[in-house]
């Protein structure tokens, strides 16, 4: 049977092959879109597909986008999961950023529970408000401001997909900021590069006149340790307790920019996360401060610990007698606030602030380094605009301030190969 014209050009049924039952064809985006009308009769088929054209040509005229084939509307859910899944065949393939990760969950916990089958072209200035606020009630919390502008960006991501797609114009985006919105990160407390260069000359010397060898011999050991934890970002704990001399590389090629490193394997890394090294590299330049932390513990067998007792057992309790040292030194707390008591962890702090603000790595490179989300790097560990702050408004700490601070190095009773990886962090 030949078409049977509902609306001339635009909209006509048919029978389908082998039934007797009608489908309505409309015509969407220039192409043929059809549908099921569900009745064998002519008439009953016509007035169903001149009510679902209307809706069409309605939907048309207001600039929602359709789809010739599958759902008819567009949501900003289907352009979400399209961004979702361009983000986890990067990560499959080998290509993806640390941040993509991050980016997934959000639309997973966070977008596609709330806008459920919702219009992307509903998706305005009024409804990201709505979903604000619907968030910041499931958080019962104000929420910090890197965590905003995470989702922030992906939601630009996902609106500018769409823009690609011609699903939506440059002017039907909504508008995203963090401006007068959430909370100021309270990144753990550090210290500034004066305040560690004099601490760690605190440590070298620390309890090294104590009655007994044992405390001697700890606390020397803490100042290697510490030493790790600032130059490496690694985490204290289990993640460097268990590293073996089995797994350091002293001479370790890392082929994608022909220059030679010490690697260190981390058996234990505190992270499930797929795009996480198990390893981190360090300066060959660190290789001084290895050899003399051998010579020091005289335990260098592949399966000795690099933190170990005279007895070769693993030493543990570094946080409590590095909360011991900080008080030797009067530097147990930031800036003397009580609420900001320092630990071993500002040590990796003080390593992400200092990778940031004075060697300009990324976020993306450090959040991998690390092992630990964005979100987390800026909660907790950088607070990158006070860092940067710092450094423009005190451009000339070096010329004012090196000289007291190498003298300080120098009066160090550390190898030639730490001082001079101390000055060259000035």
């Amino acid at each position: 049977m030949s078409k049977i014209w509902v609306v001339p050009e635009k909209c006509f049924i048919k029978p389908r092959d082998r039934s007797k039952k009608y489908q309505a064809w409309f015509k969407v985006n220039g192409k043929w879109r059809r549908e099921t009308t569900g009745t064998s009769d002519s008439d009953e088929a016509k007035d169903v597909a001149l009510e679902r054209y209307l809706k069409i040509f309605n939907l048309e005229d207001k600039g929602v986008p359709l789809r010739h084939t599958g759902k008819l509307v567009v949501t900003f859910n289907d352009v979400a999961m399209m961004k979702r899944r361009m983000w986890l065949e990067d990560i499959q393939k080998g290509f993806g950023k640390p941040v993509h990760d991050t980016y997934i969950k959000v639309v997973n916990r966070w977008f596609i529970p709330f806008f459920e089958g919702m219009p992307l072209t509903d998706v305005d200035d009024d409804v990201i408000e709505d979903f604000e606020r619907h968030r910041r009630n499931e958080f019962g919390k104000e929420l910090a401001k890197s965590t905003i502008n995470n989702h922030n960006c992906v939601f630009r991501a996902i609106f500018e997909l769409a823009r690609r797609r011609k699903y939506i114009q440059s002017n039907q985006i909504p508008h995203f900021t963090v401006k007068g919105k959430g909370r100021s990160a309270n990144p753990r407390p550090s210290f500034t590069t004066k305040e560690m260069v004099a601490f760690q000359k605190f440590m070298a010397g620390w309890r090294q006149d104590h009655d007994k060898s044992i405390s001697r011999y700890k606390a020397k050991l803490l100042f290697y340790y510490a030493h790790l934890l600032v130059t490496s970002g690694i985490r204290t704990g289990k993640e460097i307790g268990s590293i073996q001399w089995k797994h350091v590389d002293e001479n370790y090629l890392n082929e994608a920019n022909g220059k030679h490193y010490i690697r260190l394997g981390l058996p234990h890394r505190k992270t499930e996360r797929s795009w996480a090294d198990d390893h981190v590299l360090i300066s060959i330049d660190f290789l001084g401060h290895l050899n003399a932390l051998k010579e020091f513990t005289r335990r260098t067998e592949p399966d000795d610990y690099l933190f170990s007792a005279p007895d070769g057992e693993q030493v543990k309790g570094f946080s409590e007698l590095f909360g011991h040292c900080l008080e030797d030194a009067e530097m147990r707390y930031q800036h003397d606030d009580p609420n900001k008591g320092r630990s071993l962890y500002s040590l990796r702090h003080f390593y992400a602030t200092q990778r940031i603000s004075r060697e300009k790595v990324t976020r993306e490179v450090l959040s991998k380094h690390m092992a630990t989300s964005i979100i987390m790097l800026e909660k907790y560990y950088v607070d990158v605009e006070t860092a940067l702050e710092a450094e423009s408004l005190a451009p000339s700490f070096k010329s004012v301030e090196d000289n007291g601070a190498l003298k300080q190095i120098d009066a160090m009773d550390v190898p030639d190969e730490v001082k001079a990886r101390l000055k060259a962090a000035l």
